[in-house]
């Protein structure tokens, strides 16, 4: 299942409204706009809600969230509306079709019973989703494929990525290994080593991780994990490079050569366990060299499409934006309280227009050149 478009919006009349529109989004994905248009603000979005999806959290934040998802050529839309705490409306469509209608402690869902989709009243508790309520993975298939999302979306910081950060995954089995969850490893990037841990028996994905390091620069002949001691024995990554001869410690890596690391090996992560999911980084490459930036965004983009992932990030970095296709762009503007997103889908002619300049992609950005080829609404 992916996410296909956003619209929020929260405290309408109130101090601190915010209203977000017409984000558009594909497999691969770029959000890009001038400073504080909202670009982090729109991935916190993402993760509130997401969360939400996946029971990681049991406050329900104030807001007003209208998602659009395509799970398997099915399209399905979620307005969720939640104020003071408490659940104003809920309502879940599949195709047009209406699954989920429900105003505060008072809805109405269908449910499959054999091959019959009925619809039966229900009752829920004001401050809590349907999902908390109603779970049965052959009545309410489309609840499960929405938590499932949730369960197996994914957010990192890249500037936050640090190689003197270290956690222990609070699952820990003796041993070392950690149990599978929705609060696991991936949920945060200071416990990459066990994600290494995790994969580093399958030889095939160790030496890709390693190929892969030096297609961005880094001249690593091998990688594994050992033990810091001041952080309780928390696990860390020792790396062995060309012409140095000795092991390099996770705490005297660089920081941009860590967080290039810690995120190969998360999507490998990914990809040995089988998992889809949804992958959100916020300052892409931020701190990255142009040669760097460019081969490791190569890589990670040709994941993203050679698996069942979804990749959504942000970024201003000039290198990074003039290698992703335009079609993948989101250009946020903001007046005031309200950030549209300006992109292929609504300004379609601006955007072909200029494919035929022959300028490159971070001039479309800089010089507002998708603004005038079409006025916005």
């Amino acid at each position: 299942m992916n996410i296909t478009k956003i619209n929020y919006s929260q405290l309408i009349g109130k101090p601190g409204e915010w209203h977000l529109r017409d984000v558009q989004l594909g497999k691969l994905n770029l959000i890009t706009g001038r400073n504080a248009v909202g670009k982090t603000r729109t991935v916190n979005i993402l993760n509130s809600f997401a969360n939400k999806m996946a029971e990681r959290t049991q406050r329900l934040a104030d807001g007003n969230w209208d998602m659009t998802f395509e799970n398997s050529g099915k399209v399905f839309r979620y307005i969720l509306r939640i104020n003071e705490g408490k659940i104003e409306k809920e309502r879940i469509d599949e195709n047009g079709v209406v699954l989920l209608d429900r105003r505060g402690e008072s809805g109405k869902i269908k449910k499959l019973d054999g091959k019959t989709m009925v619809t039966e009243s229900f009752h829920p508790p004001i401050n809590k989703l349907t999902s908390q309520v109603r779970r049965d993975v052959k009545q309410y298939p489309f609840i499960e494929d929405l938590m499932h999302w949730g369960e197996n979306y994914h957010s990192f910081t890249f500037s936050n990525i640090n190689p003197t950060q270290y956690s222990m995954p609070p699952n820990m089995r003796p041993g070392g290994t950690v149990f599978e969850g929705t609060s696991g490893i991936l949920g945060d990037l200071s416990m990459v080593p066990y994600l290494l841990k995790e994969i580093s028996s399958d030889v095939t994905i160790m030496k890709k991780i390693v190929k892969d390091l030096k297609k961005v620069g880094y001249e690593v002949e091998n990688i594994n994990t050992g033990q810091f001691g001041p952080a309780m024995g928390a696990a860390s990554i020792i790396v062995n490079e060309r012409n140095v001869n000795f092991p390099i410690q996770q705490q005297d890596l660089s920081k941009g050569m860590y967080r290039v690391i810690a995120i190969i090996i998360a999507v490998n992560y990914l990809k040995k366990k089988a998992k889809e999911g949804t992958i959100v980084i916020d300052d892409f490459c931020e701190g990255l060299d142009f040669s760097r930036a460019s081969s490791f965004a190569s890589i990670v983009f040709k994941e993203a499409k050679k698996e069942n992932m979804q990749l959504i990030f942000t970024t201003n970095d000039m290198f990074l934006m003039n290698s992703v296709d335009l079609e993948c762009w989101n250009i946020f503007e903001r007046r005031g309280k309200r950030v549209k997103s300006i992109n292929y889908y609504n300004n379609k002619e601006a955007f072909d227009e200029f494919k035929l300049i022959g300028m490159n992609n971070f001039d479309f950005f800089a010089n507002r050149l998708y603004k005038g080829l079409k006025k916005d609404e």
